[in-house]
This record gives structure tokens, C-alpha cells and sequence, in this order.
């Protein structure tokens, strides 16, 4: 595939039931020109909403199963997350992948949780990342403070990942230092870095909510409003080889050195 093309939607989910969500992603989807070959529907707003950790992973649960629904009805792939789960070890950050028959077939847990000096985490770390295909493109996953780690984003794009999807939920004085971040994980790793942030103007920390695709060389791809919230790019997947034959950066690293310095 040359091209992935992609939808990109802040999800408010502390404040919209799960019917009234679903109504109005059919409305939207039955108005698009054109179905995206993946949908990445952000819910971080379940972060900084008054509900407590039941009701909102009950809330996260609902959600994910309707997005289910939509993805099996319209037939698209979907990235669905930044969202609270109850996991084995405690309260995670999930986000679900979805393949267009509404099947999941993989899901990740943020891997890294900010700490607080002589406080526990607010929430528990996954221990790995996430691969998945989609139309024969490799992609992967971050979320949240996963961002802020660019050797853990390098490890990601040296396993073959070409689109990485990042999940985040900035306040709105931390947007645009997250988008020079995204811009500069993107040109280091040579992969389209596609991010979707969450929409929460009455939270305990005002987000407006981003949307932003960044292409190897670093240019901001052109997002244009699909009949409502949502936003879509289209990808052109050749862009990542051509980047990485004309500046081989994997191919110069001295990762020997590199060990040797924190050692």
C-alpha cells in the first residue's frame, strides 16, 4: 500500500454516553466522503473527569465496544485509547486495535508513568510495546508520557515501525512544546508520527484538543475537517523509504558507543 489514510478524533468521553457517541459517529460516517483505511479515536478525557475508576473504566469498556461496532459496520481499522483499564496489576492506560471486522487484535498499555517525588504513580506501566499491520503497513503505539522518551519511539521505528500513533493529552500550555517533540521524533526516526489529542475544555486541566501528522523530513501533513470533530491525512507510506535511503541514519548509529557511555 502507498497510501494509508487515516481519521484522526478527540473522544469527550466523561460527558457523552456510549449511545449518544455511537449515533453521532454514524451520522458523521454516513456524511464522509470517503471511509479512512483506520479511525484513532483519543479518550484521554477520562483522565481529568470527576467520575471515579469504576465508572470511568465501565465508561472506557463501553466506548471500546462501540467503536468495535462502528469499525465491523464501516469496515476500518481503528486505534481506540489513552484510556483507563482495570488491569492484573492495577489501574493502566490501554488503547485497543481493532482490524475492519470490528475484531480486536491487539492492545498496549503506556509503558512509562510519570512518577512524583514521595508519591506513588497514579497508575500502573505495561511492559512492552505493541506491532501491528495494517493493509500491509507496520505500525505502532505511544501514549501519554510515552513521548518524552525518544530512545523507547527509536526502538519502535528500528523494529520496522513506519507509522507511529501517538495518543496524548496535553493541557493547553504543554501543545506546543508536545508538537515540536512530535515533529522531532518524527525527522529522528524517520516514520510518520500521527498524534491525536484530547478535547476537554471543563476538565481538572483545560485541553483544546490536537491534531497533527508529522512525515519523516518533519513536514506537518495537511489535515482537513471530515464532516465535524474528525480529521484526516492521508499518508504516502513510500515517503518513510525514501527518507531513510537518502539520509541512513540507521545504518550510521554507533550503538556500541552509545552502550558504553551509560556504562
Amino acid at each position: 500500500m502507498r497510501y494509508l489514510n487515516v481519521s484522526l478524533l478527540s473522544l469527550c468521553v466523561a460527558t457523552e454516553s456510549p449511545p449518544a457517541f455511537l449515533a453521532g459517529m454514524r451520522r458523521m460516517m454516513s456524511g464522509m466522503h470517503s471511509l479512512p483505511d483506520v479511525f484513532v479515536l483519543e479518550g484521554g478525557s477520562a483522565w481529568t473527569s470527576s467520575l471515579c475508576p469504576e465508572e470511568i473504566c465501565l465508561r472506557s469498556e463501553e466506548i471500546r465496544d462501540a467503536v468495535c461496532l462502528l469499525s465491523d459496520e464501516f469496515g476500518f481499522h481503528a486505534v481506540v485509547g489513552n484510556l483507563p483499564w482495570q488491569t492484573d496489576r492495577g489501574l493502566g492506560n490501554r488503547t485497543w486495535i481493532t482490524n475492519d471486522f470490528g475484531r480486536i487484535f491487539a492492545f498496549y498499555d503506556q509503558v512509562h508513568v510519570r512518577s512524583f517525588e514521595g508519591q506513588p504513580p497514579a497508575s500502573v506501566g505495561g511492559d512492552r510495546p505493541v506491532f501491528f499491520d495494517i493493509d500491509g503497513v507496520s505500525c505502532s503505539v505511544v501514549t501519554g508520557y510515552d513521548i518524552y522518551f525518544p530512545e523507547y519511539v527509536r526502538t519502535l521505528s528500528l523494529a520496522g515501525a513506519k507509522v507511529v500513533f501517538a495518543l496524548t493529552a496535553p493541557p493547553i500550555y504543554e501543545r506546543t512544546a508536545q508538537e515540536s517533540i512530535l515533529r522531532a521524533l518524527a525527522i529522528g526516526n524517520q516514520v510518520f508520527l500521527v498524534a491525536c489529542g484530547k478535547v476537554d475544555p471543563a476538565g481538572r486541566e483545560a485541553c483544546a484538543g490536537a491534531a497533527s501528522a508529522f512525515s519523516p523530513s518533519g513536514d506537518e501533513a495537511v489535515l482537513f475537517e471530515e464532516e465535524g470533530r474528525a480529521r484526516s491525512v492521508s499518508l504516502d507510506i513510500t515517503e518513510v523509504d525514501r527518507c531513510r535511503k537518502s539520509l541512513p541514519l540507521e545504518r550510521d548509529r554507533k550503538p556500541g558507543l552509545y552502550l558504553l557511555l551509560t556504562e
